[in-house]
């Protein structure tokens, strides 16, 4: 039950929450020319967390994400992870074929992605 605890409080969400109460207003992502904050970047998340939730994804359920790196992606990878899903990142650069085998084999019950 102990390690179940610390895994609990390392968790990607847990990270950027205690990361939030530690340096608010410290840049914690740069991307070309923004840069959030961790204060901004967990309101993003939490947000984000709560619009999947809303929309009837449950914890532990896949969530595919099919994307070039960007502010949006990584503030989707946190908000995922606060939503207590689990994120499936699909490479851009994969073919039909590969991404269809995914889809087949990862039970995802919502997906992303970029244009």
């Amino acid at each position: 039950m102990l390690e179940a605890q610390r895994v609990r409080r390392n968790a990607l969400g847990d990270i950027l929450r205690r990361s939030r109460g530690r340096n608010p207003n410290k840049p914690a992502l740069y991307f070309e020319e923004e840069v959030l904050t961790y204060k901004q970047l967990d309101q993003l998340a939490n947000k984000t967390a709560h619009s999947l939730l809303s929309k009837g994804l449950q914890k532990g359920e896949r969530v595919a994400v099919l994307s070039r790196n960007s502010m949006d992606f990584a503030i989707l990878n946190f908000g995922i992870a606060k939503s207590g899903a689990i994120m499936v990142p699909i490479n851009f650069m994969l073919n039909k074929e590969d991404v269809a085998y995914i889809f087949g084999h990862a039970e995802v019950s919502a997906c992303f992605a970029a244009p």
